[in-house]
C-alpha cells in the first residue's frame, strides 16, 4: 500500500536532505498525498486518479479564495481557517509523489 511505501521511501530517503526539505517532505505527504492515497496499492496509482485528486485539490483553492474575497472564512475540522493550496505547493505535492512512485517502480513494487 501506498502509506507503508511512502513511509519506508521517507525514512530511508530522507538520510541525505537538509532539515528543511525533509520537514517539507514530510508535510507534504501527511498533509496532502497520504489523506488521498494512503490506502491505494501502488499499482492503482495512475494518471487519473493523480489528474482528478490534483483537480480537486485546485477547485478547492479556487473555492477558498472566492470565498476570502467574499469575506467568508471557511473552517477545517478543528475550528482554524482552511488555507487554500497554492498552485506551487500542488506542483511540489504531484513531484514527491512522482518521485515515490517512480521509486516503487524501479524496486518492482
Amino acid at each position: 500500500f501506498f502509506h507503508e511505501f511512502a513511509t519506508f521511501w521517507l525514512d530511508r530517503h530522507t538520510v541525505d536532505l537538509a532539515g528543511n526539505t525533509k520537514a517539507n517532505y514530510s508535510h507534504i505527504l501527511a498533509r496532502y498525498l497520504l489523506p488521498e492515497f494512503k490506502d491505494h496499492r501502488l499499482s492503482e496509482i495512475t494518471h487519473e486518479p493523480v489528474q482528478r485528486w490534483r483537480d480537486r485539490l485546485r477547485q478547492e483553492a479556487e473555492a477558498l479564495k472566492l470565498a476570502k474575497q467574499s469575506g467568508v472564512s471557511l473552517l477545517d475540522r478543528r475550528g482554524k481557517p482552511k488555507r487554500a493550496f497554492g498552485a506551487r505547493t500542488i506542483k511540489e505535492a504531484v513531484r514527491l509523489l512522482g518521485q515515490i512512485l517512480e521509486r516503487a517502480v524501479e524496486s518492482e513494487h
